[in-house]
């Protein structure tokens, strides 16, 4: 990696703590290895985000892993339901991660010769709560046997 892509990437890391101090977020920094660790409250669940800046692939990730994980019982369910729900998005995708058994929410940007703004960083946390809270309930239900599989897109 050259020093043009690791100083584009440390511009890209206090750009995303700007962000979060003009909104007045709270949250732990690793300034080191450039990621961020904050969360917000949604309507039904808490959100945990970690915002990571890669230097070397010139990009940054929003991940929000579920508070809960998956019984082996319904993995089978969540593998179809988060395929199904990826189909449907146009930015940001649900991920089953097997070892861990959990559920995440990862959206990714590049900054290969692209400037990354407040705004940007803004909008693409926006997005990631937004989704996170719209489905992270429904993932809940479904784990806890309040809901079917075929009932979780029903609003």
């Amino acid at each position: 990696m050259n020093k043009e892509m690791q100083r584009k990437a440390v511009d890209v890391y206090v750009t995303v703590i700007e962000t979060l101090d003009d909104n007045n977020w709270t949250y732990d920094r690793d300034d080191e290895n450039l990621i961020i660790r904050t969360g917000a409250k949604g309507d039904d669940l808490p959100i945990q985000l970690t915002i990571s800046v890669m230097a070397d692939l010139e990009a940054f990730v929003i991940t929000s892993t579920l508070p809960f994980e998956v019984p082996d019982d319904k993995i089978t369910a969540v593998y179809f339901l988060v395929n199904e729900l990826n189909t449907r998005f146009a930015v940001g995708n649900f991920e089953y991660e097997s070892e861990e058994k959990i559920i995440a929410f990862r959206l990714n940007s590049i900054f290969h010769e692209t400037e990354v703004t407040k705004d940007l960083v803004g909008a693409l946390i926006q997005i990631c709560c937004t989704m996170v809270d719209k489905y992270n309930d429904r993932f809940f239900l479904l784990l806890k046997d309040k809901i079917a599989p075929e009932d979780f897109f029903n609003d």
